[in-house]
């Protein structure tokens, strides 16, 4: 929590207040709110990227987090965002456009990479 609330210049008492769910019944622990959508409290959507506002001091629990197409949230945003499916062996299903431009944004990682 000290790392968040270095990043975000507040104190950890302010932190707890305004970022954590008061409901987490695990004492020494904390749970970020989510919005209304499901989504993190930090998690900033610009087009069709999902970013995190905080990604320098996330939680350990965030940095182990790996997306999947066996996670229901990342084939729900495959639709959602990208308007494409994702089959049981990992082909994905929509428009040709939809397709295509998906795999462009796969690449500009591998790019960025380089």
């Amino acid at each position: 929590m000290q790392r968040i609330a270095g990043f975000l210049g507040i104190n950890v008492e302010k932190l707890r207040a305004e970022y954590t769910d008061p409901r987490w019944p695990v004492p020494g622990k904390f749970l970020l709110k989510h919005r209304d959508n499901g989504g993190c409290i930090f998690l900033i959507h610009r087009g069709k990227e999902a970013l995190c506002a905080i990604h320098v001091a996330k939680p350990r629990a965030c940095r182990d987090w790996s997306p999947s197409l066996s996670r229901k949230e990342c084939t729900q945003g495959l639709s959602r965002v990208w308007g494409i499916t994702a089959t049981e062996s990992g082909d994905f299903c929509g428009t040709q456009h939809d397709r295509a431009a998906f795999a462009e944004y796969l690449k500009s990682f591998s790019s960025e990479d380089s």
